[in-house]
């Protein structure tokens, strides 16, 4: 059984090739009432180029946002912009504010290869990554970029994990997962492993994490942040699994198998049931796939994307699933769709 990478896709600019879309069930084009102050904000490649645009809480009135190469990161804090950062020749990444409709801050770097920013939640801080040929630098700044103060050279931007209370940062350093507090001090060791994905509880107190045993076995497990403890919420027999996730209200666990279908749990390991099976179950091997939980806890933004034989990349696009329901919506039917989230436009 081949395990998935765990590789942020943004990392990559691909291009796929078409297929025929996963049969699926389409609610009406209504309007969600339970997400009636949230927008999606999705990226998608056009001409090898990755676009930024914005849609209702139903995939309806698209509106492109950024025409630019570039890399999206939600700013957890009030849910109302995002972080932008472009792939031009001087860096440059900015806040935009979506009740607002605006830039806030730009922030721009002349020796960085990579750059990005995120917002520290209850704070005037923000974690800034630059990324070079040979290291990636991780500071806290302000929040104009000035004042920076080194956390980490050997820390993996990309696996930044901010607690939603933002007094705890989780980070990746040298294939093991370390926790600080948010300005960088008291950094200890949690737990080793580079076959390890792990995701913040909404309490701030407990990290999700899914470990491969076997080729056959997954644990998904919870992990005391201030003890180091564990404990074991669902071992998976015959399946391997990445990226479980808590919703925002901490009932439910989402997560996905090596085939890249989609399943669900209450938070204790119970009643687990598959709500998406995905059509990648007959192909070569499946690579990636991204989850995202709408605020009410009650839909899942899904995409999901796999290598068929004639060696090159597919995908089904960006689906919006009920969870009680099962009923699927398409938010882009495209192969080429990937880094989705909700934002608060109120």
């Amino acid at each position: 059984m081949k395990k998935l990478l765990l590789i942020p896709f943004a990392l990559f600019i691909l291009t796929f090739s078409s297929c025929d879309d996963d049969p699926i069930n389409t609610d009406d084009k209504k309007l969600i009432s339970s997400l009636a102050e949230y927008k999606i904000v999705y990226t998608t490649i056009e001409n090898k180029v990755p676009k930024t645009y914005i849609c209702n809480n139903n995939g309806s009135e698209k509106t492109l946002l950024f025409d630019s190469t570039g890399m999206l990161f939600p700013c957890i804090n009030s849910q109302t912009c995002l972080s932008y950062s472009s792939y031009d020749e001087i860096y440059e990444t900015f806040f935009y504010d979506f009740s607002e409709q605006k830039k806030l801050n730009v922030i721009t770097d002349e020796e960085a290869k990579k750059m990005w920013v995120r917002l520290i939640p209850n704070s005037d801080k923000i974690l800034m990554g630059r990324s070079f040929d040979e290291t990636d630098e991780i500071y806290i700044a302000d929040r104009s970029g000035a004042n920076k103060v080194l956390l980490s050279d050997e820390a993996n931007g990309y696996f930044i994990r901010i607690s939603p209370d933002g007094s705890k940062i989780l980070m990746l350093i040298d294939q093991n997962w370390y926790v600080s507090d948010s300005d960088g001090t008291n950094k200890k060791l949690l737990f080793e492993s580079y076959g390890i994905n792990a995701y913040w509880h909404i309490d701030s107190k407990h990290i999700i994490r899914t470990k491969f045993v076997d080729d056959n076995t997954t644990n998904i497990e919870l992990v005391n942040v201030e003890t180091s403890g564990l404990e074991l919420i669902k071992k998976l027999e015959g399946k391997q699994c990445l990226n479980a996730r808590f919703s925002p209200d901490g009932k439910k666990i989402a997560f996905y198998d090596e085939y890249l279908s989609l399943y669900i749990m209450n938070s204790d390991g119970s009643n687990m049931e598959k709500i998406k099976t995905s059509t990648a179950i007959n192909v070569d091997e499946p690579i990636y796939a991204e989850l995202e939980w709408a605020p009410d806890s009650k839909h899942i933004l899904y995409d999901q994307f796999f290598a068929i034989t004639s060696g090159k990349g597919s995908a089904i696009g960006l689906e919006l699933i009920n969870i009680d329901t099962k009923n699927t919506t398409t938010i882009l039917n495209t192969d080429n769709s990937y880094k989705a989230f909700w934002v608060n436009t109120k």
